[in-house]
């Protein structure tokens, strides 16, 4: 009876240890396609949340009819620029570029009023594009091991500069 029991224990933890392996196995490794993002987060502000489109910069952007899931792009941008600022790894840029996106494809933005995608559109757009380039040219660096961070540095900053640009304009 015990020779079983010491089997079975035997079994369940070879089946624990190929379940781990098959669920992380590349999860770290950029190569492999696969990114586990942490949960998304991706629900429109609500409540008190809510009540900060009536000041600031959000009320810049209720002014132009702006839908508050647009606001939450542009604050999602906005914080991935402060967090550049205090420095940050790839892979939380790249999961906080990742949930920016997820942002603006829920905000449906052609259906947001012509005021609203003449004054914001385009520059949040241009923005999320330039820190999806800034982690597409680090990932490659990661990826080739002759690159060096240091390299790459001065084309990173180039687009970050560009993203901070684009948040601006579309502030004002």
């Amino acid at each position: 009876m015990t020779r079983w029991v010491l089997i079975a224990g035997a079994v369940l933890a070879g089946l624990l240890v190929v379940g781990l392996v098959g669920r992380f196995a590349g999860a770290d490794d950029p190569g492999s396609g696969r990114f586990d993002p942490p949960p998304p987060t991706d629900a429109a502000p609500s409540g008190e949340e809510a009540a900060r489109i009536t000041a600031g910069v959000d009320r810049y952007y209720a002014d132009l009819g702006c839908s508050l899931e647009l606001v939450d792009v542009a604050d999602r941008l906005e914080a991935l620029d402060t967090a550049l600022e205090d420095g940050l790894g790839y892979d939380p840029y790249e999961a906080r570029v990742r949930a920016a996106r997820r942002a603006w494809e829920a905000a449906d933005v052609a259906r947001m009023p012509q005021a609203c995608r003449e004054g914001v559109v385009g520059e949040l757009e241009a923005a999320l594009a330039a820190y999806e380039r800034a982690g597409s040219i680090w990932l490659i660096c990661i990826r080739d091991p002759g690159c060096s961070l240091d390299g790459i540095g001065p084309r990173l900053d180039e687009e970050w500069a560009e993203a901070g640009r684009q948040l601006e304009a579309a502030r004002t």
